[in-house]
């Protein structure tokens, strides 16, 4: 069974889930340290989402909401 994912809501600061990061492989400090708020939610199957976020470096791009995390919940992730 999947962990509960956050709900995200618009203006909300995230950033990229440690544990998607170690998955696909991108150890980069870029990824890791990356940063943005939530723009737009938008539902795509059964509970998950499919969330909009604009960056500090200036692009948008969408993610799954499983493979974000807030941005004051880095320091307490694990796998």
């Amino acid at each position: 069974m999947a962990k509960p994912v956050h709900q995200f809501s618009i203006g909300e600061r995230v950033a990229m889930n440690v544990t998607f990061l170690r998955n696909i492989a991108d150890f980069s400090h870029k990824s890791a340290s990356q940063r943005g708020f939530v723009t737009h939610v938008s539902p795509v199957h059964g509970e998950r989402h499919l969330v909009q976020v604009q960056w500090d470096d200036g692009h948008v791009s969408k993610a799954l909401d499983c493979n974000l995390t807030l941005a004051s919940r880095v320091q307490f992730e694990r796998d």
